[in-house]
């Protein structure tokens, strides 16, 4: 049960066929609640704390329709890019540093990939990295950013937010040209 939880998304996708199965399941006394418990992920204390402090220091975007999020943080940049995201961010970047280097963590939704294209570890962090003289990369919606160095925050959010609108409105041109064409 716990698999089917996890692999459905929480039954976000559902069929005939794992409807039958879940049903069976329950007949045979399956516990619903210890199977949810498995997958639910424990925070420590430091970590709740992080999220909570970035969710408190956001600073949101709108871009071309989209919920963009930067804060800044100390530690579990990931975690808090994640409850960002819950909160409602289509993207959300967080903001780190330790002595002398720079971290800058991205998430973004599977929708905003899907309908904008944009990679985050190639569109976005790869080129920051380069452009900073560090090293950037990632997956389509969870990337980072190491910089051996300190950069302000408002520099490297101004930098990040200006590729990441050059490339939405690249792709709304690309878009207005294909309708034209048909």
């Amino acid at each position: 049960l716990t698999g089917i939880i996890y692999d459905s998304r929480r039954f976000y996708s559902l069929n005939a066929n794992l409807l039958q199965l879940l049903s069976r399941m329950f007949e045979l006394n399956v516990n619903y609640n210890f199977a949810v418990q498995l997958i639910q992920k424990k925070y420590d204390l430091s970590e709740r704390v992080a999220r909570i402090k970035s969710a408190s220091r956001l600073k949101l975007h709108k871009m071309v329709g989209w919920l963009i999020i930067h804060s800044n943080i100390g530690s579990h940049e990931s975690s808090s890019a994640r409850a960002l995201l819950d909160l409602g961010a289509d993207v959300a970047f967080i903001y780190s540093t330790r002595e002398n280097e720079t971290r800058f963590n991205a998430r973004a939704t599977q929708d905003f990939f899907l309908a904008t294209e944009v990679h985050l570890g190639k569109d976005l962090m790869v080129l920051l990295g380069e452009e900073y003289g560090g090293e950037g990369g990632g997956h389509s919606t969870a990337a980072a950013l190491n910089i051996p160095k300190l950069v302000p925050e408002e520099q490297l959010v101004k930098r990040t937010l200006a590729l990441l609108q050059k490339r939405l409105r690249n792709k709304k041109q690309a878009e207005n040209v294909n309708e034209e064409a048909n």
